[in-house]
């Protein structure tokens, strides 16, 4: 990894983690490899790892035995204590490769990448146990090996330990998918944090915090940290200790506080030895006049959840409910956009919505329900070019009713080639909260440009 870049992303996640290394004691070690011809005695290359920062001791971990091995392919399941990580990032930078249960696998080709990711602020809705993960690094190795897939799966499905496919292993055993298509020789490696801030809200004049955590995580020297936001502008800070709190049943603790009557916002910082693990904004319901209005016509917005959450939708009904959330959440809607759109065309007539901020960042929006093809994303991308082409550079975003998982790994890989963002189900219900918290614009506009598949902007 000789490589000012990725040196420096490496870098950064060890300058991260550092305050944290007492809270884990393992790495879960989950590899599935293959060889660079089928026939030879030639090294293995990865083809997809996850390496987990885990709170438990090595001897703890279950270990996955069961697991396929042609000779060509093999899956890996190992656990290290933690005090081996320093070793393990060194051999990647030294020699590109990991020895793991007596196998030595390549890692690191001349053309890889890394990338430093941040998870830390509000909400997630990535799968486990990305959940978890407040920071992460990311190494793409360009797996270049040539191998049938479905020769591979038949192969699978003879094994000692059979999988019905190279999908269901990944998917099984699991490593990490980042959500959306597949892999192309990633490694990835998450330092995971067992506790976290699950949920945030008002409620009777109080502000209620749900804390979450793993069951091996430890609560010493804990607390929340709140920084207050009065009318008047000034801030003052407090300090809650968890330690001193009620486990309720699931192994989580709910924080009660009751915050000053002049309040405009609250910010909560979940904390260890005073180094914050995780962070989350909280704003008073009330200061989004846009949502109580709205709710004057649609009572606890239960018609534009309706129009939001439709299979399918010949009547416009979807993209004005598409209009009015973005609208709820801060964003000028371009009024004019409507009145002349065509449908079919792919220059700006044909686009429809357009959403700017403050900051005059362009959203270039295209609706859709139902399951849709590539063909949908390339004329979003044509859109997009033309406003470009006009003199604004825009974020193209497809909406869809989908969940995210429905969503064809064709399309994945178009969206991602095309830096487009697909906003699917779960990412509106997620922007219909943050509309409700009443979230900053800026954190609204980052969300929204992190649902590029596999898209790991720095920050």
């Amino acid at each position: 990894m000789h490589n000012d870049r990725v040196q420096q992303d490496v870098e950064t996640f060890k300058k991260n983690i550092e305050p944290f290394l007492d809270q884990w004691r393992s790495l879960d070690i989950r590899v599935v490899a293959m060889r660079g011809e089928k026939n030879s005695e030639s090294s293995f290359q990865n083809f997809a790892t996850t390496i987990t920062f885990l709170p438990s001791l090595p001897d703890v971990a279950k270990l996955h035995n069961d697991l396929p091995d042609l000779g060509w392919l093999k899956a890996i399941h190992e656990n290290r204590p933690i005090e081996e990580f320093e070793s393990i990032i060194s051999k990647l930078d030294t020699d590109g490769a990991i020895k793991i249960k007596e196998t030595e696998i390549t890692f690191v080709s001349k053309d890889s990448s890394v990338w430093f990711g941040k998870n830390q602020r509000g909400e997630r809705y990535t799968s486990s146990p990305m959940d978890w993960t407040s920071y992460s690094l990311t190494l793409d190795s360009k797996f270049a090996r040539i191998f049938d897939p479905r020769k591979t799966d038949e192969e699978l499905k003879g094994a000692e330990s059979p999988f019905l496919s190279l999908d269901a292993l990944i998917r099984e055993f699991p490593l990490w998918r980042g959500g959306w298509g597949n892999f192309v020789g990633l490694c990835q490696i998450n330092a995971v944090f067992g506790m976290r801030i699950a949920e945030s809200r008002w409620q009777n004049k109080k502000l209620k915090i749900l804390v979450e955590r793993t069951p091996a995580w430890d609560f010493k020297e804990v607390d929340l940290g709140l920084i207050y936001t009065l009318k008047s502008g000034s801030k003052f800070r407090k300090s809650q200790q968890v330690e001193q709190l009620t486990l309720n049943e699931e192994g989580g603790l709910e924080v009660e506080i009751e915050p000053p009557d002049d309040l405009v916002a609250a910010t909560v910082l979940l904390r260890t030895r005073k180094n914050a693990v995780d962070e989350t904004i909280v704003f008073h319901p009330a200061l989004n006049p846009k949502l109580s209005l709205y709710e004057l016509f649609d009572k606890n917005l239960e018609r534009l959840s309706q129009w939001l959450s439709v299979e399918s939708d010949s009547s416009g009904n979807f993209e004005i409910a598409v209009e009015s959330l973005l609208f709820l959440c801060g964003y000028s809607i371009v009024p004019f956009v409507r009145n002349f759109h065509q449908q079919g065309r792919t220059d700006v007539r044909g686009i429809d919505c357009l959403a700017v901020d403050p900051r005059r960042n362009l959203l270039v929006i295209e609706c859709t329900t139902g399951p849709f093809d590539t063909d949908k994303l390339e004329k979003l991308r044509y859109r997009n070019n033309s406003v470009h082409d006009s003199g604004h550079d825009g974020i193209p975003v497809l909406f869809t009713t989908l969940a995210r998982a429905s969503v064809s790994n064709d399309a994945v890989r178009k969206a991602q080639q095309d830096k487009i963002s697909i906003i699917a189900r779960e990412d509106i219900e997620a922007l219909l909260s943050m509309a409700k918290r009443n979230v900053y614009l800026d954190e609204i506009t980052d969300f929204i440009y992190k649902r590029i598949p596999n898209s790991f902007p720095s920050g």
